[in-house]
């Protein structure tokens, strides 16, 4: 008898091997989609500092050039030329300095405000479409990326995977 092809329990057997092969290398290719996810919502929250930072850096500047001192409290004065009070989202606004943890549904945003002996503290809380967030947390930081800001990105990304 002359035989051409293969008999439905080869063919079963194939793709059983397949199936396994398959499972077995799913989490390498798709475990990186969730690092890349992790590693970009990294960098909205170093991007979200960093602007919060550069704003609240214009602003003590402008206020000093004007002669002002800002008192430790919220980050504000009042502007000698326009008389109007100047605050930090009118050199970044808010949207500027949101991010996004890893349950995606919960939008925060940086603040800051004056500190003890002229520092910045920053803060961060809920983004609520305002100008600034509500619910605030501190974080005792420079103005340079340091051990504080590390232990509030891990704090606030508590997966095993959120390693900044």
């Amino acid at each position: 008898m002359n035989r051409k092809g293969f008999t439905l329990m080869e063919l079963l057997l194939v793709v059983a091997v397949l199936a396994i092969v398959a499972a077995a290398a799913a989490p390498t290719f798709f475990g990186g989609a969730k690092d890349a996810m992790n590693e970009a919502r990294k960098s909205s929250f170093m991007s979200a500092y960093q602007n919060t930072i550069s704003g609240a850096n214009m602003l003590v500047a402008v206020a000093a050039s004007q002669g002002k001192t800002i008192v430790a409290g919220e980050l504000k004065f009042t502007d000698s030329s326009s008389g109007t009070e100047k605050k930090l989202a009118d050199y970044v606004p808010v949207a500027a300095r949101q991010f996004n943890i890893i349950d995606d549904t919960t939008t925060r945003a940086f603040t800051a405000k004056m500190g003890a002996n002229n520092t910045v503290v920053v803060s961060y809380g809920t983004a609520n479409g305002s100008d600034e967030p509500t619910n605030t947390t501190d974080i005792n930081v420079t103005t340079t990326v340091d051990a504080a800001l590390t232990a509030a990105w891990k704090a606030l990304n508590t997966t095993t995977y959120a390693q900044p």
